[in-house]
């Protein structure tokens, strides 16, 4: 069984579709997990939001997913339906198997997931002005999303899957346990290119 691990989406619903015909994405055979931000920004996040639950899929939490919750808890309104909020509020902030984590923004250096504060597992990037997995020395490998600039990270130990699909460059895909990447190209930049949160 693969185990097959889709970087940031944020509304690209068509690019999505093409990605998992390209991997050939069998749901009997395969365990699918998205790396979180399912929404804002591209042009299809309800979309998105349909299509995923409709999948035999695990999803984390993602800055965006919890920034959504956030807002719901103080305001009662937001432009998703409740039952898809419900479903948010059910996704983990990390996945943690014994041979590889999942997790949105990445790993907190010197806490254990367990005690990291759910803001930063979905947000950090910077760790004292360098990037937290050049702190990460555990083996175990760590595949996270969140950091569209820095694009495809790829490392022993961790990989980072925010390829910017969004802002016109690609979406893409790692399968566990062979390391093989798929990507396809975005079909247009739905976001402008400052890249923010």
């Amino acid at each position: 069984m693969r185990t097959l691990i889709i970087g940031d989406i944020h509304g690209c619903l068509r690019e999505l579709q093409l990605l998992l015909e390209k991997v050939g994405y069998s749901a009997s055979e395969d365990r699918l997990i998205f790396v979180g931000d399912l929404i804002n920004k591209g042009p299809s996040s309800l979309a998105v939001l349909e299509y995923v639950k409709n999948l035999k899929c695990e999803v984390i939490l993602g800055n965006h997913e919890l920034a959504l919750l956030i807002n719901y808890e103080n305001e009662k309104r937001v432009p998703y339906p409740k039952e898809y909020i419900e479903w948010i509020k059910s996704w983990p902030l990390y996945i943690e198997e014994d041979d590889f984590i999942v997790v949105h923004g990445g790993i907190i250096p010197g806490q254990s997931l367990a005690q990291s504060d759910p803001s930063q597992l979905v947000r950090i990037r910077d760790w004292q002005g360098q990037p937290w997995y050049e702190f990460y020395q555990d083996k175990k490998l760590v595949v996270f999303g969140h950091w569209a600039a820095n694009g495809l990270v790829w490392r022993d130990n961790a990989i980072g899957l925010d390829t910017g699909c969004v802002y016109g460059r690609k979406l893409s895909c790692l399968s566990l346990p062979g390391r093989q990447l798929y990507q396809v190209d975005a079909l247009e930049a739905y976001a402008p290119t400052i890249i923010k949160a």
